[in-house]
């Protein structure tokens, strides 16, 4: 039994659906635990009932630290801050010898079993795995962004708990969607874990198993165990933003078109329970208000390029 952590609000749960059917095609015995943002991502994703999904109230997760700098942060900021408590927080619930945990973004989508990068762990017997961007050259951005990317983290229990300190701790003091060079969000910090924690942190070597758009050009997606689907949003009930890197044509049709199925199944589901509130805005700009939660969404201050939609 493999156990994952993700965390979403009621404007991502398509998203968060999609993740978990691809993970029940390809992810063999699991849980998938869910921090549920708001009241009615917890409502509906209970009246969904899913066999291999557990839910945490946010209440449950918020300490007194996090409920003091709530206040200043952004509804994106706020779920990176909790990110490095997600994993520690399934631990404390899960069945007695209970050693890993894996966090998972929610716009995560498996394509193959990710068994391979489970077996690296265990052959480096390092308590943490990290996965590098490893971004195609003309999208570099490793120095505002990190050399690596939240999206696919798994710790072992409990040797890993000193790597969560720190990361905890850091994201309480910092953790702004606007780069300040050193830093950024939830992310950046993981650039020093390999030489604060030798041995214990490893960085994933089959790099092509953990892909994103960032670079779709670089690596074939039939290497992919699971693919980053970064800043994909519904902006109409049959059309997607999936954003403005250049994607290839057999990328399109073989991962961006399955996951777009995915999401109308997702959206179906949805609305026998009347949720119809699946518009997800794009940012546009630096906004102090972020409106939906996903990583990157401050791409387009940087760039130029205009926004691809895929009509599902």
């Amino acid at each position: 039994m493999e156990h994952y952590v993700t965390l979403f609000d009621s404007k991502y749960l398509p998203q968060g659906i999609s993740l978990y059917r691809s993970m029940e095609r390809w992810c063999g015995e699991f849980t998938l635990w869910v921090i549920c943002m708001d009241d009615l991502a917890e409502e509906i994703l209970t009246k969904l009932n899913y066999k291999s999904m557990r839910l945490i109230p946010l209440s449950e997760v918020e300490t007194q630290a996090l409920l003091r700098v709530r206040p200043d942060r952004t509804v994106g900021e706020y779920c990176w801050t909790l990110t490095p408590f997600a994993a520690e927080e399934v631990w404390k619930r899960a069945p007695e010898g209970t050693t890993r945990v894996t966090y998972l973004d929610a716009d995560m989508f498996f394509l193959d079993t990710p068994e391979p990068i489970f077996t690296e762990l265990n052959g480096s017997h390092a308590n943490c795995l990290i996965t590098e961007h490893a971004f195609s050259p003309e999208f570099d951005d490793s120095k505002v962004l990190g050399r690596f990317c939240v999206q696919f983290l798994p710790f072992v229990f409990p040797a890993c708990l000193p790597i969560l300190s720190l990361w905890q701790s850091q994201c309480l003091e910092w953790c702004s969607a606007i780069p300040d060079g050193s830093r950024f969000g939830d992310q950046k910090y993981l650039d020093s874990w390999p030489s604060l924690f030798p041995g214990s942190v490893h960085v994933l070597s089959q790099r092509g198993l953990l892909l994103g758009p960032w670079n779709a050009l670089r690596f074939p997606y039939s290497e992919a165990a699971a693919f980053h689907m970064q800043g994909v949003r519904i902006t109409k009930r049959n059309k997607l933003n999936i954003g403005d890197f250049p994607l290839p044509q057999v990328l399109l049709n073989n991962v961006y078109h399955p996951y777009a199925v995915e999401l109308r199944g997702s959206l179906t589901e949805l609305e026998k329970f009347g949720f119809k509130d699946f518009i997800q805005s794009t940012p546009t700009g630096v906004q102090k208000k972020v409106v939906s939660i996903i990583r990157w969404g401050f791409r387009s201050w940087r760039r130029n390029r205009s926004a691809q939609t895929l009509h599902f």
